[in-house]
C-alpha cells in the first residue's frame, strides 16, 4: 500500500519512516517527495534512499533541481548538481523544464536569485546559450529585466552566448528598452554585431 502525501506530511514523525520503507508516492501534482523536499532539506536522505528520484518530473515537467533552482534553494541545486556530476550522468537534463526548454538559468533569472544564477554560470556556463520555446536566452531575460550585472555575469563567463530574444528581438533591444545601462556594456565588449542588433 503506497501513500500520498502533502507538504504538511513532513510536519508528522511517521514521515521519514514511511520514506525509508519507500511507502510514498506523488502528490496530486505529480511531485514526487524530492521535489517537495527541496523546499526543506532532507535531500540527502532520500537520494540515499533512491537515487532515481532526482530525475523524476511532476506534471509540470519540473525535476527537484529544477524546483530548487525556481525556489532559491542554492544549497540544495549545489547539492543536486555534484550528485548527478559523481554519477556521470548530464547535469542539463535534471535542470530543464521539458514542456517548453525553460532552464534553471531562465527561472532565476525571472526570479532574481543571484546565488543561484551564480552557481549555474559556474558550473553550467552551456546554459547562457540555451533558449526556451518562446525563443529567450537567459542573456535576453536578464536585459529585459534591467538586472545589468548578470548581463555583465554572462557576458564575462561565459564562452558561448545567445543573445536571441523573443519576436526577433535580441538581448541589445531589451537591454534599451529597460534603460538598464546594459545596452552599452553589451555594445563596449564588441561581442554583439550590427546584425544581432537589427
Amino acid at each position: 500500500m503506497h501513500i500520498y502525501f502533502t507538504e504538511q506530511s513532513f510536519e508528522t514523525p511517521e514521515f521519514l519512516e514511511k520514506l525509508d520503507n519507500g511507502l510514498l508516492v506523488l502528490n496530486a501534482s505529480n511531485n514526487n517527495v524530492l521535489h517537495l523536499v527541496s523546499k526543506i532539506a532532507h535531500v540527502k536522505n532520500i537520494l540515499e534512499n533512491d537515487p532515481s528520484h532526482i530525475h523524476c518530473r511532476n506534471s509540470d515537467t519540473e525535476t527537484p533541481a529544477y524546483v530548487a533552482a525556481r525556489e532559491g534553494r542554492v544549497d540544495i541545486l549545489r547539492f543536486m548538481i555534484d550528485f548527478v556530476k559523481r554519477m556521470n550522468e548530464d547535469v542539463e537534463s535534471i535542470i530543464t523544464r521539458i514542456k517548453d526548454n525553460h532552464n534553471a538559468l531562465h527561472i532565476a533569472i525571472q526570479n532574481h536569485h543571484i546565488e543561484v544564477i551564480f552557481l549555474l554560470i559556474e558550473e553550467i556556463p552551456q546554459l547562457a546559450n540555451r533558449m526556451n520555446e518562446f525563443k529567450e536566452s537567459p542573456l535576453y531575460l536578464a536585459a529585459e529585466r534591467g538586472y545589468f550585472g548578470v548581463v555583465e555575469l554572462i557576458l564575462k563567463k561565459c564562452k558561448e552566448i545567445s543573445f536571441e530574444g523573443r519576436n526577433g528581438k535580441s538581448a541589445l533591444h531589451a537591454a534599451v528598452i529597460s534603460d538598464s545601462g546594459g545596452e552599452e556594456y553589451i555594445l563596449s565588449v564588441g561581442i554583439i554585431s550590427r546584425k544581432q542588433v537589427k
